[in-house]
């Protein structure tokens, strides 16, 4: 008699929770659908970042040399900016990738400290920046992959990093030609205020994507 209340009592649960089970369809277009890709474009992975993995039982292998999305950030200690820097850090962080999205490599090479492009490691050169990231833009991966498209900001925040500098972290979300479905990317960000003006320490995720590498560099993610 005891067993028959309790099979009763569950059935009962079930029947009440039903409702609540299962997904809206006005999910569909949400973020956190969309896939996440932090190593290359052509492999992605769920939106939701996997778990955190103990130092001890991380892989120090031949991926080592890439970003990976279990990278973290290092440094030196950070701080706050104060409500002026941070408007401006993020407003010099926007027009650069404006200025990627509209090809306008004059500007792009503005918005970096001078030497921060190291010309040597764009895959095709012209003279100069402007020349070398004009003709790089938009460039297909040399071992296969979909080239670059556009990038959108969805948020930036930023920390002062001692010395005078900045670190910030956007979340992005990179579009490729020959593929529909885009890759949400957290990007690190290294500014340094020269004068009064900030300007980017060295490229980013974004603009290696942006100039046809298939994989970000791990220096993309140390500080300069």
């Amino acid at each position: 008699m005891r067993a028959g209340l309790l099979v009763a009592a569950t059935l009962s649960c079930a029947v009440l929770t039903a409702p609540g089970c299962g997904g809206s369809d006005d999910d569909t277009g949400s973020i956190a659908d969309l896939s996440v890709s932090t190593i290359a474009p052509g492999h992605t992975q769920t939106a939701q970042p996997p778990a955190a993995v103990p130092t001890s039982d991380r892989d120090h292998g031949g991926a080592a040399g890439e970003a990976s999305p279990e990278a973290a950030a290092e440094g030196p200690e950070t701080g706050e900016l104060s409500g002026a820097d941070q408007q401006a850090v993020s407003r010099v962080v926007s027009a650069s990738v404006d200025a990627l999205n509209r090809r306008d490599a004059a500007v792009v090479c503005s918005s970096f400290a001078p030497t921060a492009i190291r010309l040597s490691q764009l895959p095709r050169r012209r003279g100069g920046c402007v020349g070398s990231v004009g003709a790089s833009l938009g460039s297909r991966p040399p071992g296969g992959g979909p080239a670059w498209r556009r990038t959108r900001i969805v948020e930036v925040s930023a920390v002062s990093v001692e010395g005078g500098s900045a670190r910030a972290t956007a979340t992005v979300i990179h579009r490729f030609r020959d593929r529909r479905q885009p890759s949400i990317e957290e990007d690190v960000i290294y500014l340094d205020r020269i004068g009064r003006r900030w300007l980017l320490a060295k490229p980013s995720g974004t603009f290696y994507r942006a100039v046809g590498y298939a994989d970000v560099p791990l220096r993309a993610l140390t500080p300069p």
